[in-house]
């Protein structure tokens, strides 16, 4: 396959990971910003939660009552094991995001990553390109997913990748996950490049995934197995 063709293909699946259908959600806010986007029929199943949400044609946004973040967090945990219990998320991890409209923000709220799908809410993820420098040529390490995955189970991926819990830092994330992910220790892990943001925003079964990746490259020593 010639350089042009491998290109195009690369194009074609980022083009394909950052589009989403125009209308087939409503908008989810707090605080009066965008929290997320969530499919019509599962924002009609919120209209249960009157507690925590006022839902119509064109929103769903929080009660009058639930205006500080620990508020928003503490109705969404409640929401969140009533979906869990109803079959409606992805597997639990026990694990928080926290929701805000870009990294530096500060949170609106934090929620169940299991919920962040299904509600399109933003998450933030870091994602290590391993590769074995050699001249002209370069190696690059792929990691195959476990095959009990919740999400993409058996597919390939980046050599370390992870999503970036409630408060960590990116920094923070990336030492963690090179070290859970591939055994890269944190002397080696924190010569890794940083090689800039992907946004990614596509529809899934489980809702939309709305994700803003930290891209790092990162030189592997020859002999070195992860």
């Amino acid at each position: 396959m010639e350089k042009s063709d491998i290109l195009a293909a690369i194009r074609a699946r980022l083009d394909a990971a950052r589009n989403r259908p125009a209308d087939a959600y409503v908008r989810f806010s707090a605080g009066g910003q965008t929290a997320g986007w969530i499919t019509r029929p599962r924002a009609a199943q919120l209209t249960r939660f009157r507690r925590v949400f006022q839902v119509d044609d064109a929103s769903v946004r929080f009660t009058t009552g639930l205006a500080t973040a620990k508020q928003r967090s503490d109705a969404m945990a409640d929401v969140a094991n009533e979906l869990a219990t109803a079959g409606e998320l992805s597997a639990w991890r026990n694990e928080r995001y926290a929701v805000r409209p870009h990294f530096d923000a500060a949170p609106l709220f934090f929620v169940e990553r299991a919920c962040a799908r299904w509600f399109g809410v933003r998450t933030f993820a870091v994602h290590v390109n391993g590769y074995v420098p050699g001249g002209s040529e370069r190696r690059l390490w792929f990691a195959r997913r476990s095959a009990t995955k919740a999400i993409d189970p058996g597919m390939f991926d980046t050599l370390v990748g992870g999503g970036i819990a409630e408060r960590d830092s990116v920094a923070e994330s990336l030492l963690r996950e090179s070290w859970e992910e591939a055994g890269i220790d944190e002397a080696l892990a924190r010569t890794a490049e940083a090689a800039g943001q992907v946004g990614i925003e596509h529809h899934a079964p489980d809702g939309l995934q709305r994700e803003t990746i930290f891209v790092y490259d990162l030189a592997i020593p020859k002999a070195f197995v992860p």
